[in-house]
């Protein structure tokens, strides 16, 4: 009996310690893996924020993106609807309806609406479509209007001036948000070349050599000096030269010199579109010309330069200024010849917001 209990129990031990099924116990936490835990507690946590913070930065991001791209449709539907006002409110002052006939064309009406987009623009609320319906409507004829081919801005001068210069020149922050400054420059171009129309060349200009010769004995008289006859064929054959070298020295610019001219009087415009005509054909940019009054007009003439390192140039304008001024037989200060430099004067500390290669010809009360 007792030697088979015994028997039973040397059996059951020795199964329980041979059995190859038994899981091994679970490691207990000693100094050497502690270290190793807390390490995980900490870090583990800090990585599951860095995550929900970035995944909570996407999430802002696509809803900027589409806030972006919702506001970007609202403001092309808003700039289209604007344009298309614009034109509906200009064809119907042209063509009221019901009426057999055009309306009498009126230049402070159509100037007063066309005003009023411009404070749109320069303030941002209206973009590139409504400034493209109001550069091709200054650019052409009013449809309305008889018996002349000049553009819009003509009647609307002063204003397009300030348009062209102030709004597209030098935008409000705004207005920069608003329309790129590729699609600013697209549309004041064809404004500049529509403002450069305005003048109607009234005074003639010296083309032969006989005329020009004659002009140049003239002031040479005028001015009590004696002309060889060989220094008479230099003045000629450099004149004659001087045209092809500066179309070529402008070339070489990164902008075209840009002059603006400002007349005393009315009684000045013509011989001032006579200076225009022949400085484009040095390769200068004319925008148009502006009646300052004879309040604001110098003495003598001036030819304004607004950066210091343009010195050279507004030397090199002064003397175009006095082959042009002695072709059109205008304004006698600029045709003589000023090797003290006096028309030509420094503004270089109030340049304010002119554009490189920017000058101004101010015209005195009283002349030509």
């Amino acid at each position: 009996m007792s030697g088979s209990i015994g028997t039973g129990s040397a059996a059951t031990g020795g199964g329980q310690q041979n059995s190859g099924t038994a899981s091994p116990p679970a490691p207990a936490l000693t100094k050497g893996n502690a270290p190793l835990a807390a390490v995980l507690g900490v870090v583990l946590p800090f990585c599951t924020y860095l995550y929900s913070q970035q995944q909570e930065r996407q999430d802002q991001l696509r809803h900027q993106y589409q806030q972006q791209l919702q506001d970007e449709r609202f403001a092309h539907e808003k700039d289209k609807e604007q344009a298309q006002r614009l034109l509906q409110a200009i064809q119907d002052r042209q063509f009221p309806v019901g009426a057999a006939e055009p309306a009498k064309f009126s230049a402070d009406a159509t100037c007063g609406l066309l005003a009023n987009q411009v404070t749109l623009i320069r303030r941002g609320m209206v973009g590139e479509q409504t400034l493209g319906v109001l550069t091709s409507l200054l650019t052409a004829a009013p449809a309305n209007r008889r018996g002349s081919d000049l553009p819009l801005a003509c009647e609307c001068r002063e204003f397009s001036l300030q348009f062209v210069e102030m709004t597209l020149g030098k935008p409000s922050a705004e207005l920069a948000a608003a329309v790129s400054r590729t699609a600013r420059e697209r549309n004041q171009q064809p404004l500049n070349d529509a403002l450069s129309r305005c003048d109607q060349i009234k005074q003639p200009l010296a083309t032969e050599p006989a005329q020009i010769k004659q002009l140049i004995e003239e002031q040479a008289k005028k001015e009590k000096k004696q002309l060889p006859a060989v220094e008479l064929e230099k003045k000629l054959v450099a004149l004659n030269s001087a045209v092809a070298e500066r179309q070529s020295e402008i070339k070489g610019l990164p902008l075209n010199p840009r002059v603006y001219i400002q007349i005393a009087s009315e009684s000045q415009r013509a011989a001032a579109a006579c200076l225009s005509s022949r400085l484009r054909e040095y390769g200068y940019a004319l925008p148009g010309i502006e009646n300052v009054g004879s309040r604001r007009a110098p003495p003598t003439s001036q030819l304004r330069y607004f950066f210091a390192d343009e010195a050279s140039w507004a030397t090199k304008l002064r003397a175009d200024l006095a082959d042009a001024a002695l072709r059109c037989q205008a304004f006698p200060d600029l045709a003589a010849e000023d090797s003290q430099g006096q028309v030509i004067r420094d503004f270089s500390g109030k340049a304010g917001g002119a554009r490189p290669y920017h000058f101004e010809l101010w015209l005195p009360a009283g002349a030509p």
